[in-house]
């Protein structure tokens, strides 16, 4: 019962990330009160249409007025937000860690589509995920948040500065080497958020997982898209799902790596 409430849930909320994910690149801040509509008809979507799901089976992703494809992004939006609701709430109940995480991944699921389809990582979604970062840090000043590993009070400031410091500072080599920014400045204050929320252990293995990742999806963009070394490729969804997998998996693959270096 409780993964239907949920399923049900992350539909309503993929539509909410829909919305901001459509709206803020385009300068359009007031993402609160406008109601979506059809980008090719300005046709406005019924309740029904935006369950996004529901559209895509029984009208194939398509306006019911002028036939545009106008719900595949936002499908895979919405696939993600209840794969994402679903892991999190089988890895740690309704426990306040799913509470903090549903809230860091809903924004870091607007990031990875944002950064994909325009190259960039808005300050809105960083200031909100810096506002959900200093309520996770307070909450550790009195209770335990286990990502952390310890009740350091200063875990999670460490976290936030940690690999943030490193990225500025291979983005001011890259500046020097290709004469052009080789790290964006969105990739670079996305990590102080993401830091607080995992603490400084973990945000170093979502670092290291996101460069993992991000080194894969470049030679896919090279091979399939021909991009060049020097052209600009997101980095930003390798560290969206760097950090889901921190998320998820990120103390398991910690401690494996520390028994296999003990012996």
């Amino acid at each position: 019962m409780p993964i239907i409430i949920l399923s049900v849930f992350s539909l309503f909320l993929g539509l909410i990330i829909n919305i901001v994910a459509s709206r803020i690149p385009k300068g359009e801040e007031d993402v609160s009160w406008v109601w979506p509509f059809c980008g090719a008809c300005s046709r406005k979507l019924t309740l029904l249409e935006m369950l996004v799901p529901v559209n895509f089976f029984i009208h194939k992703g398509k306006c019911k007025k002028c036939s545009s494809k106008v719900f595949v992004r936002p499908f895979q939006i919405t696939l993600f937000t209840l794969i994402v609701s679903i892991s999190l709430y089988l890895k740690f109940g309704l426990t306040i860690q799913f509470f903090a995480f549903l809230l860091l991944m809903s924004i870091l699921i607007a990031v990875f589509f944002i950064d994909m389809d325009y190259y960039i990582i808005p300050d809105d979604l960083l200031l909100a995920g810096l506002g959900g970062a200093l309520i996770v840090f307070f909450y550790n000043l009195f209770y335990e948040f286990p990502i952390f590993m310890d009740r350091a009070w200063w875990n999670p400031l460490v976290g936030g500065a940690l690999v943030s410091i490193v990225l500025f500072i291979i983005g001011i080599i890259g500046l020097f080497i290709y004469k052009t920014d080789a790290m964006g400045m969105g990739d670079v204050k996305l990590f102080v958020p993401i830091g607080i929320f995992l603490g400084w252990r973990m945000v170093v293995v979502s670092f290291i997982l996101s460069a993992i990742i991000g080194s894969l999806i470049s030679i896919v963009f090279m091979i399939f898209k021909g991009k060049k070394l020097k052209e600009a490729i997101p980095f930003g969804p390798a560290i969206v799902l760097g950090t889901f997998t921190t998320i998820l998996f990120g103390i398991d693959i910690l401690n494996w790596y520390l028994q296999f270096n003990s012996y």
